[in-house]
């Protein structure tokens, strides 16, 4: 299933565990469900984790932008679906200037 999203940011993390595993990706911030009900407003955010191969694909690019998310279905421990983003492509910056709100 794919789905574009709004894509705000990104923040990469390189480390290694305790156990002397390495760990490689980033952290992206992805607009995420509106909200209309009578106690709230606007559009909540997620967090998601991605891979130093998924995360290549924006360096450089332009910010805040439209991405093609690829969802895959699963299911956690519990037995209960998940979805996961296994891929994504950047579509297009946004045309949101982060600059007319710092005015």
């Amino acid at each position: 299933m794919n789905q574009e999203r709004l894509l705000l940011g990104y923040q990469t993390y390189d480390f290694t565990t305790d156990d002397g595993e390495k760990v490689e990706g980033a952290s992206a911030y992805l607009l995420s469900d509106e909200i209309n009900s009578e106690n709230a407003a606007g559009y909540k955010t997620m967090k998601i984790s991605l891979t130093k191969k998924m995360i290549s694909k924006i360096y450089g690019k332009k910010l805040p932008a439209i991405v093609d998310c690829k969802f895959e279905l699963s299911s956690n421990s519990n037995q209960q679906p998940t979805l996961k983003i296994v891929d994504f492509d950047y579509v297009r910056p946004s045309k949101f200037d982060f600059e007319e709100v710092k005015k």
